[in-house]
């Protein structure tokens, strides 16, 4: 279990179900949340934001998330080495973002997980391509059609199956 802290001060515990050092991501799981969570939707292309809360100087902490905007400067980038897709933007982020997500602002839609920069202003995210495949991968839904919104669902139920089967 990692204990993780949430921007008002709450603390959860997380559990890490899968990592995937090539792509850069990591799927946890919270069973026990006490504030409430709405899941985040995923979107392909536009203009975006990061949001994400980070430290500033002199040791000064962001209490609450902020947004960040910029632009998607190309189409996303595929490294075959780690079969993933890197969306570059503009928008500002810092040391510590890694893993926050960036938003289509217009449909509060997520387009990809910052990942970090390629020097100047060019910055790095995830593409929800990538997401969903990294997903597909780990958790195995069995149907080619199911999207990126429909696999958590699925694994939920998969994992109470197994529960349920276990007592």
């Amino acid at each position: 279990m990692v204990p993780w802290p949430w921007y008002t001060g709450v603390r959860f515990d997380a559990r890490v179900v899968y990592v995937d050092a090539g792509r850069d991501l990591a799927l946890l799981r919270a069973d026990t949340f006490s504030v409430p969570c709405t899941p985040l939707r995923f979107w392909e292309d536009g203009d975006v934001v990061l949001l994400a809360f980070f430290t500033m100087k002199y040791g000064q902490v962001l209490v609450e998330p902020g947004t960040f905007p910029g632009k998607i400067l190309s189409e996303p980038v595929w490294d075959e080495e780690t079969d993933s897709g890197e969306i570059r933007s503009d928008y500002t982020s810092e040391s510590g973002t890694s893993g926050a997500p960036v938003f289509l602002q217009r449909v509060n839609k997520v387009v990809g997980v910052n990942s970090g920069a390629l020097g100047g202003t060019v910055k790095t995210a995830i593409s929800v391509r990538t997401i969903h495949a990294a997903l597909r991968q780990w958790l195995q839904p069995g149907d080619e059609n199911i999207t990126i919104e429909e696999i958590p669902g699925h694994y939920l139920q998969l994992d109470e199956g197994l529960m349920d089967r276990k007592n």
